[in-house]
């Protein structure tokens, strides 16, 4: 009887796979080194609070977007987990959504992809954007949501944001 040279090579490799099995080495633990002036940060979590805003802006029309902010409450690191908005423009395209916090004094800009859906609103345009992610700013910073247009002109934005607080000792 002859075998294939398939059926050959699979009766091997299954003779061959428990002895690289026994030979992995264990998974080791894992070690943290931290000095006084790097201690690893503890958060209470059981004392985060659940946070949501959400506004709505007319933009200017001499403007080529518009924008929407918030201070975050003294005391509190805000953790956002949750971003979403909608536009509506009359002429042009939505370019950019974006939301803008600061961590440790550094203040940046993170992008989320808007997406047509047609006319919306009594606008001749409509957008959506939305996403789950996990952003920080620090205490008493402001964070923004940015909206921007390619031809200025009529156009409205709304933006929510969800997440919660954690109080900082």
């Amino acid at each position: 009887m002859h075998r294939s040279l398939l059926t050959c090579f699979f009766g091997a490799t299954m003779a061959i796979l428990p002895a690289f099995a026994a030979a992995a080495p264990a998974p080791k633990g894992v070690t943290i080194v931290n000095d006084e002036n790097q201690p690893v940060p503890v958060y209470e979590v059981i004392n985060k609070q659940p946070f949501q805003w959400g506004e709505t802006v007319d933009f200017d029309p001499t403007q080529l977007g518009g924008s929407v902010s918030f201070t975050v409450p003294a005391g509190n690191r805000l953790v956002i987990e949750y971003v979403s908005g909608n536009a509506g423009i009359d002429i042009g395209d939505l370019v950019a959504f974006s939301v803008w916090t600061t961590v440790n004094r550094v203040f940046t800009r993170h992008e989320i992809t808007p997406t047509a859906v047609g006319p919306a609103g009594g606008f001749a345009k409509g957008y959506i954007a939305n996403q789950s992610l996990v952003l920080y700013a620090d205490p008493e910073t402001v964070v923004t949501v940015y909206a921007g247009d390619t031809l200025g002109g009529r156009a409205a934005m709304h933006a929510s944001i969800s997440g919660y607080l954690v109080p900082l000792r």
